[in-house]
């Protein structure tokens, strides 16, 4: 039901098990400072981040209640922190910050029940399950997209976007996501590692931020270690295939894409920039052109299309591959108004690939009154008016 081992290094013995969603780890003498993390964060070495939860202590037992499900299937280890606030001898912490005592695996649903555990209300999972035609195996969880979509990004990128094709397991992203250089190495530190994981709620898009601290010139990290990303250099995004899904099961195919990395990107959003082709009839499409590449995500939350009178009006959006470009197609039989009254609302919160939006510069000159935008939540942008205007 669950996998145990000896501990590593150590005195005695330390067994780890997974029991009513909590691990619980037993020894003699257990140290004070236990953490678990997925087997594959194990790579990270000094980098490691503990998984976010919750500890009890009972006599010679340890309880660890993680902040998230574990995925049926997945491994953990529990670890020994050598330096636990800072009381480690210098020398011992810099040797080895962790030893590893224990690992567990989670059981998977039909190692408890059996086959029978799988019919009856387990089916009504939803369209998540993928089952493979003729009621066979589900087809295994696959890489839909990795955004940016185009094969340029800037030199200080802020984040990358895996959207898989079923709901994922929360807590090993780190593990199996990576940024590779032009020689196909990890390029150490460039992927912010942190508790919990940016997942939407149906935990099939994850965004995956560079380091900030690297990103933003002046601060000690970018200072020390320089940005994670170089102009002229080329970078790739890889999904590991062990990636598992919420189920517990891998990928049926890691995945990867390449960029070019050009100059980084230091100005705001301005819409001032953008080219927009109005639609002079009834039933005619809205074309947004940006000055540059947007945050696809953003892009589909921030944009809305109103009519004079304030009311949405209904349609259709798509973005290009490369998120430079917006359409946006009316359903003529719902439109309230001619579009020539048609007001386009773009919440101030959007975002470049480099986290500029139209509010502030992401890495902004504090002295420099044009990295700061308009105060308001959103701008309006119409053809009968100026081109910019504020929302009122």
């Amino acid at each position: 039901m669950v996998a145990v081992s000896d501990a590593a290094q150590g005195v005695g013995t330390v067994r780890a098990e997974w029991a009513d969603s909590v691990v619980v780890v037993s020894g003699c003498d257990l140290p004070v400072a236990l953490t678990v993390v997925p087997l594959g964060a194990l790579q990270l070495g000094a980098d490691l981040v503990a998984t976010a939860g919750s500890w009890l202590r009972e006599g010679g037992t340890a309880r660890f209640t993680p902040r998230f499900g574990a995925a049926p299937g997945s491994a953990w280890v529990v670890l020994e922190r050598r330096e636990p606030d800072g009381a480690a001898a210098p020398d011992a912490a810099a040797e080895e910050p962790w030893r590893e005592l224990a690992r567990l695996t989670v059981p998977r649903p039909d190692s408890i029940a059996g086959p029978a555990s799988t019919a009856g209300p387990a089916s009504t999972a939803g369209p998540a399950s993928s089952a493979a035609p003729g009621g066979g195996a589900p087809a295994a969880a696959a890489v839909e997209s990795i955004d940016p979509g185009g094969a340029r990004v800037p030199a200080n990128l802020f984040r990358f976007r895996v959207t898989f094709s079923r709901e994922m397991a929360e807590g090993s992203a780190a593990g199996h996501v990576h940024l590779r250089d032009a020689s196909g190495a990890i390029i150490p530190g460039a992927l912010l590692v942190m508790p919990p994981e940016l997942w939407d709620r149906a935990r099939r898009h994850l965004t995956v931020l560079l380091e900030p601290g690297r990103i933003k010139r002046g601060l000690q990290p970018n200072v020390q270690a320089g940005p994670p990303l170089v102009e002229g250099s080329t970078v790739t995004l890889v999904v590991d295939r062990a990636f598992r899904d919420a189920m517990g099961a891998e990928l049926g195919a890691g995945a990867q894409r390449t960029f070019v990395v050009g100059p980084a990107e230091r100005s705001r959003v301005d819409p001032d920039r953008w080219r927009v082709s109005w639609p002079e009839t009834v039933g005619a499409p809205l074309v947004v052109r940006f000055d540059r590449p947007l945050d696809r995500m953003l892009v589909e939350r921030c944009l809305h299309v109103v009519d004079g009178s304030g009311h949405p009006v209904s349609g259709d959006s798509s973005i290009n591959v490369d998120a430079s470009e917006w359409v946006f197609v009316p359903r003529a039989s719902r439109t309230r108004e001619a579009p020539g009254d048609w007001r386009l609302i773009i919440q101030s919160r959007l975002e470049d690939l480099a986290g500029n939006s139209v509010r502030r510069v992401f890495d902004r000159d504090l002295g420099d009154r044009d990295d700061d935008g308009p105060p308001s939540e959103a701008i309006v942008l119409s053809s009968a008016s100026p081109p910019l205007g504020s929302l009122p």
